[in-house]
């Protein structure tokens, strides 16, 4: 399957039929989360040659979910009008990286630069949400300042259900969000969503990695005023510190080009971070 475009075509589908106060998005309810976890848990291990595709497929007919099978990858999506959204799972040996994109049709291009990353990166997982953050009036459960629609802040989605379900506490987990950036600003915003003071060598790494790329970006110190919008300290999948999250912001410039540098820039970092790991060595 050729995934060039297939973004941009995903976020127009979504544009279309779950844009913005069009209030088309479903939410799953607590015994469909529960089942979407397990469903992306067996999903991944198929991916990785050690888990049971008919049995999966079974359990994704009962969620009326696609599974689609392909030469490289496994892609599941919803077969109903819920806006679920699609996850998509690279066949082979692990990495460790899961790339996630929870704001199409707000966030301009995200999809297609995540999906971008994904594929030069090689990462197991690309997960995409599949309505506007604010298709929904409704507020978010956990966090009332926001939508229920709105999948880095609402657990009632098959977004956050997925990434609870497939994310492994040995991954590096990087969440790719859209700013409106201004004269001066940098390209990217990096930070790992926690104001404690510390960064993490994962962020650090992918920062020097953009440096060398000559791509100007700045790591989230959460004092400046763009340090303090950007830095993702409320990201609902930020919260689970089993797994390194990293939040990354693209401006627009970025974002519209689908900055090649940027894109190698952190292929390059997680086949740095893939081969550091331990699990990797030896």
């Amino acid at each position: 399957m050729q995934l060039s475009g297939l973004g941009d075509r995903w976020e127009a589908s979504i544009r279309a039929t779950h844009n913005r106060g069009m209030e088309t998005f479903v939410p799953p309810t607590r015994e469909q989360g529960m089942q979407l976890e397990q469903l992306v848990r067996e999903l991944r291990d198929v991916a990785e040659g050690h888990g049971d595709l008919e049995a999966a497929r079974e359990d994704a007919a009962t969620l009326d979910l696609e599974l689609v099978e392909l030469d490289r990858h496994l892609l599941l999506q919803d077969q109903s009008p819920r806006g679920w959204g699609k996850a998509l799972f690279r066949r082979g040996e692990s990495r460790g990286l899961v790339v996630e994109v929870p704001h199409p049709g707000s966030d301009y291009r995200t999809p297609e630069l995540g999906l971008r990353i994904f594929e030069e990166s090689q990462a197991d997982v690309y997960l995409l949400a599949g309505a506007n953050r604010y298709n929904r009036a409704e507020p978010s459960l956990e966090q009332p300042d926001r939508r229920l629609s709105d999948a880095a802040h609402s657990a009632a989605t098959f977004f956050h259900a997925a990434h609870c379900g497939f994310v492994e506490p040995r991954d590096r987990v990087l969440q790719v969000h859209g700013f409106g950036s201004r004269e001066g600003d940098p390209s990217v915003v990096i930070s790992d969503g926690c104001d404690d003071g510390f960064d993490p060598p994962a962020l650090t790494g992918l920062a020097g990695k953009l440096a060398e790329a000559e791509v100007p970006a700045l790591i989230a110190d959460f004092e400046s005023p763009l340090g303090k919008r950007l830095g993702g300290k409320t990201n609902l999948q930020a919260q689970n510190r089993d797994a390194t999250f990293l939040h990354m912001e693209v401006g627009e410039a970025a974002r519209r080009e689908l900055n090649p540098q940027l894109v190698r820039a952190v292929a390059e970092w997680a086949g740095e971070e893939f081969s550091s790991c331990p699990a990797n060595q030896g």
